[in-house]
């Protein structure tokens, strides 16, 4: 190798090595490391949804308005609830009339689809006579962190770092949206699969056979050709 190719073969090593040391830089150490999760945390906690049933004396039913109330507690349980419904009974000596309608707060909480495994009846100490009938469930909600911060100067960013609301809107859409809030502190319990389509797809796999389930003509697609 003469004088002339070995200074050209420096020279391009030393083009290519430049852009690499360039990503070793300072400015790229695990201080910089961000995401939207750490920047914009959603904050989630449980609270008390509760319903208080009073009953009269002379009472043998939950009333039409009560009824509502219930089944309505019962149905948003059922829904986004966690935990035990909870079915609070108020101990007054064994009062038939209470333990009648507490039976049917429970008879309503199925009717709108709760487990019956997931409805726990119990009972307080009351300290009056016209103690109410509550029912229980916690409920998980998200808040998201506050938006609208705009003390970075974005006409002047050499180090092109995040701006402090980047993923903010993201994570308040999230927080706002999801079913459960519940599902951001612990997966949900997976459901077992369908044993008969495992089996069946299993014997069609075993003799050679198509494995798929058979095509709709309503799943057919087809690209349009009307031209821009």
């Amino acid at each position: 190798m003469n004088v002339s190719s070995r200074f050209v073969f420096l020279l391009g090593a030393s083009l290519i090595a430049a852009p690499v040391g360039g990503c070793h830089s300072a400015f790229n150490g695990a201080k910089d490391v961000w995401s939207e999760q750490s920047a914009h945390p959603i904050t989630v906690a449980s609270r008390l949804v509760s319903v208080e049933v009073h009953v009269a004396r002379d009472s043998t039913e939950l009333s039409e308005e009560d009824g509502a109330h219930v089944a309505r507690l019962a149905a948003d349980y059922r829904a986004r609830g966690s935990g035990k419904l909870s079915i609070a009974s108020p101990d007054l000596g064994g009062d038939r009339t209470v333990l009648q309608i507490a039976g049917e707060m429970s008879n309503i909480a199925m009717d709108q689809g709760v487990d019956p495994d997931s409805i726990e009846l119990s009972k307080y100490h009351a300290q009056s006579a016209d103690a109410p009938i509550v029912m229980t469930y916690s409920l998980y909600q998200a808040t998201p962190s506050a938006c609208g911060n705009w003390t970075a100067n974005y006409a002047y960013a050499p180090l092109n770092h995040e701006t402090p609301d980047l993923g903010c809107a993201t994570q308040n859409n999230l927080a706002a949206e999801i079913e459960n809030p519940r599902d951001l502190v612990v997966a949900r319990d997976v459901k077992p699969g369908d044993q008969a389509r495992r089996a069946y797809v299993l014997d069609q796999y075993r003799k050679g056979q198509i494995t798929s389930s058979q095509k709709d003509s309503q799943a057919a697609g087809t690209v349009s050709e009307v031209n821009p």
